[in-house]
């Protein structure tokens, strides 16, 4: 879809939008005037809602005890399937446009965890880290983010501030 005028609309330059969650991940590429959705995931945790494993002992006809098995679920294990499909996406994402510069939104606690799991030469490549959680905001929405993080000349007008660049 076409970027409304005062956004950013990256003139001769692609750029890849990469939004995720805890779970979840939706993947933009922008570029000359056009941001389009190319790819989503979602990384089930299962559930165990069966009684398999349970056991209790029964002693002169009243139960004593009983269990059931830990089907607590690896919170490292799933978050590393999430990063190796993170990681599939972006490079189906840029389709033969390798090397686009990449803009990280996910919340604070996953920032470093993603960066770290992708390899070193995608790593380098994102531009910009913003945290929140932006699963759901529209694509408009992360471009406004871009713009605001990304100041165009602005005037310092804090006096310290000043004082400090001048030195």
């Amino acid at each position: 879809m076409q970027i409304k005028d005062g956004l950013n609309q990256f003139k001769n330059e692609k750029v890849l939008l990469a939004v995720a969650g805890d779970r979840r991940a939706k993947f933009f590429v922008a570029g000359d005037g056009v941001i389009n959705e190319v790819a989503e995931i979602e990384e089930l945790v299962p559930k165990y809602e069966d009684n398999e494993g349970f056991f209790g002992g029964k002693k002169g006809g009243k139960l004593s005890r009983m269990g059931n098995p830990d089907h607590e679920v690896n919170k490292e294990y799933l978050f590393n399937k999430f990063a190796k499909k993170f990681e599939e996406k972006i490079a189906e994402a840029e389709a033969g446009k390798k090397g686009l510069p990449i803009y990280l939104f996910a919340p604070a606690f996953i920032h470093t965890m993603l960066a770290e799991s992708l390899p070193k030469a995608m790593a380098k490549r994102i531009k910009m880290n913003i945290a929140g959680n932006f699963l759901h905001a529209k694509p408009f929405e992360l471009l406004e983010l871009i713009d605001k993080k990304i100041p165009k000349g602005a005037p310092v007008t804090n006096e310290k501030a000043r004082k400090l660049l001048r030195k």
